[in-house]
């Protein structure tokens, strides 16, 4: 049996498509989601940004919470039939939030954070929108760039709006203007935008030309400053033969992204063990078992699945005996 080594694309906080991908509503949840957590994870010392709505302020009346579902429902089934309003916050929100909501529109960016974050936090939010969320995500990292607006939270606004517009999320995919906004983020040194500038160069888009040496300074600059994902993808692409390295250095780099417990790296590097993958790594079924625990601990169900054979039968399924 052939072990496949890698499996990008499918574990990253946020999901990695290509451009032309369609992805399910489940799907779009998820990638709400994680941007919220991403975000919300870089601001436990800026609570400035982290005022919390109490779950009734978000709440509008029974008779509009109805038609708001009916409309939320259309939405998600065909986007194009109900007219997009920027304002919808002043009609749907109460208490505090709809004084968070009436800044938002007059041009307060930790407000047009907040809104942003409501409408995208698929877990924690009652009103989520995906054309609001993507809307406000824009806008503020359009005032960011013209106003200068240099805090963390304003980059990572605009790496989020890249995704966006990346994967489909609130907005049509668009390969061009997601290449614009994770060129912004990137050259404020965040590193999720380098890695996203690499996958995005090494595929291509609709306007954007597959430029393998962009894609590889991107990456191999996103690994400087120890972005795990990248870590993955610069090894897999060592071990392809397209970046000229010593294979050895792909191990490393596993091993270094298994200890941040990337997902990713952590399979990759349990295939590896499995088989003793080209004497690069000795074999070792223990250390293969603990690697896909790292990785079935994040949700990746093929690593889940690895482990209770190894588990069971002290091998994978398939394998000889």
């Amino acid at each position: 049996m052939r072990t496949q080594i890698f499996l990008l694309g499918k574990t990253s906080p946020i999901p990695i498509c290509s451009n032309q991908a369609k992805l399910s509503v489940g799907a779009k949840f998820v990638i709400l989601a994680a941007l919220i957590s991403l975000t919300d994870s870089r601001l436990k010392n800026n609570e400035d940004f982290m005022k919390n709505f109490s779950p009734k302020d978000t709440l509008p009346s029974p008779a509009l919470r109805v038609a708001q579902g009916l409309s939320f429902g259309l939405l998600l089934a065909s986007a194009p039939l109900y007219a997009f309003n920027p304002n919808a916050c002043l009609n749907s929100f109460q208490g505090e939030a709809l004084k968070v909501c009436k800044l938002a529109i007059n041009g307060d960016p930790k407000a047009r954070y907040q809104l942003a974050r409501v409408y995208g936090d698929a877990v924690n939010s009652r009103q989520v929108d995906y054309q609001q969320s993507f809307h406000w995500h824009r806008e503020l990292a359009r005032q960011a760039m013209r106003d200068n607006l240099l805090e963390p939270i304003y980059t990572l606004t605009m790496y989020n709006t890249g995704v966006m517009y990346a994967d489909g999320v609130g907005v049509a995919q668009n390969a061009k203007n997601a290449l614009f906004w994770f060129e912004k983020a990137a050259e404020r040194g965040e590193a999720l935008a380098m890695t996203r500038l690499g996958m995005l160069y090494e595929t291509g888009g609709t306007g954007v030309t597959a430029n393998f040496a962009e894609a590889q300074s991107w990456m191999e600059k996103a690994v400087q400053k120890e972005n795990a994902q990248a870590k993955v993808i610069l090894s897999k692409w060592i071990l392809e033969g397209k970046v000229p390295a010593e294979r050895t250095k792909a191990i490393q780099l596993l091993e270094s992204a298994s200890a941040q417990k990337s997902p990713q790296g952590a399979f990759a590097l349990g295939n590896m063990y499995v088989t003793g993958f080209e004497n690069l790594v000795r074999q070792d079924l223990i250390q293969a078992k603990n690697l896909y625990s790292v990785a079935c601990g994040q949700y990746v169900l093929e690593a889940c699945k690895r482990y209770h054979d190894l588990d069971t039968t002290g091998k994978l399924a398939g394998a000889p005996n």
